[in-house]
């Protein structure tokens, strides 16, 4: 833009027949502040296509590892609902053992795990199965059966309990 502008005034000046050394000097004074500022120009559109460039790379660097993330989370999830459905066939089947097995027997196994697996596995069960093995917890432990109670029980809050008022 500045090498048009000085070509232009250069063309005007010549045209007007330039008498005085001083308008002379003052062009060249002009020619080189306008060289300066092109050369001022060019060094930051260099820096700006340099960082333009930059930016480019990192656009790219982060759309491949959104695309990985993207990749792991769906593997992970695969490999969360395979581990699910074996953890739900595994409780299933243990539902089934202990149905198959003396009241007291269950009661004294399943008294010693977990109380989220506890409830899973009677809640797999056929409720009058899980009403024999559920009595014989409560005479070996009656704290864990009543846990176990509560949350095979529905929450009245889902039912809309009037009185929470």
């Amino acid at each position: 833009m500045y090498k048009i502008l000085f070509a232009v005034v250069f063309i005007f000046l010549i045209q007007s027949n330039v008498s005085s050394q001083e308008d002379l000097v003052n062009l060249q004074e002009l020619s080189e502040k306008l060289n300066e500022k092109q050369q001022q120009l060019d060094k930051r559109e260099a820096l700006l296509d340099e960082r333009e460039k930059q930016l480019n790379e990192l656009k790219k660097t982060l759309d491949n590892r959104k695309k990985e993330l993207e990749n792991l989370r769906q593997e992970l999830t695969s490999l969360y609902e395979k581990i699910r459905k074996t953890e739900d066939e595994n409780i299933k089947q243990l539902a089934r053992i202990y149905s198959s097995t003396r009241p007291q027997a269950a009661a004294q196994i399943i008294n010693n795990m977990e109380i989220s697996k506890a409830t899973s596995i009677f809640q797999e069960m056929n409720p009058l199965f899980a009403g024999k093995i559920l009595t014989a917890l409560g005479q070996l432990n009656p704290e864990f059966a009543s846990q176990i109670s509560e949350r095979l029980s529905p929450n009245k809050n889902i039912l809309g309990d009037q009185n929470a008022e």
